[in-house]
């Protein structure tokens, strides 16, 4: 995904052109970054969010917003928040505009495809996930993300193939498949089952003496 990209998917195009309603009512105002003072309230809102107060952090960076309508990073913050509450496709919202304002960045695309699982998008979350690994192709737990993306579509090869690539990095949670619902559909596939075999209990098979699974 760049810059420029226009998500196919009818209800993101609805809930972008809320975004645009959202941007008018903010207006435009200059922007040179957050300062010092920006940063305090980031780091508040952020605690906020730390102990549970989901939706008392939304409100503060939502008034940050107001002030920098241009820092990326804000619009992160506010798209965590949005989907901390239960909120994933307002959520979706602010981290497109994020990623609009940073195309270069595999935090952000990563957070945006989360919150686009979340809201039941998942072509688009997958189109997400192909334009972050474009960017960071060792990025774990976006290949993680990718594939439970794939087992959720039934698509056990690809899920496969990203699950393996995501174990070999090292993803912060490589026992997630477990209890992710995404992997229900494909936990008895023989393609997955091999990748998880071969993590697990690589010597539970041979084949040839090489210690691959069957």
């Amino acid at each position: 995904m760049n810059s420029g990209w226009t998500p196919p998917d009818p209800r993101l195009r609805i809930l972008v052109g809320v975004l645009v309603l959202l941007l008018v009512a903010i207006g435009v105002r200059t922007c040179v970054g957050p300062g010092p003072r920006e940063g305090r309230r980031i780091n508040e809102a952020e605690t906020l969010l730390r102990d549970g107060q989901s939706e008392a952090a939304r409100v503060e960076l939502q008034a940050l917003l107001e002030d920098h309508p241009t820092e990326a990073a804000s619009w992160l913050r506010a798209g965590r928040a949005l989907r901390g509450v239960g909120r994933a496709e307002e959520s979706v919202l602010y981290l497109t505009k994020a990623a609009e304002l940073d195309s270069t960045s595999s935090l952000v695309r990563y957070e945006l495809a989360k919150s686009l699982v979340d809201a039941g998008l998942l072509d688009d979350a997958g189109r997400t996930i192909e334009a972050l690994i474009r960017i960071k192709p060792d990025h774990a737990d976006g290949l993680y993300l990718g594939a439970s993306i794939a087992a959720a579509k039934g698509d056990a090869l690809n899920a496969a193939i990203l699950f393996e690539r995501a174990q070999k990095i090292g993803p912060s949670n490589p026992d997630r498949y477990r209890h992710d619902p995404h992997f229900d559909s494909i936990r008895n596939d023989p393609a997955f089952l091999g990748v998880v075999y071969a993590w697990r209990a690589p010597n539970a098979f041979r084949d040839g003496g090489k210690g691959r699974p069957s």
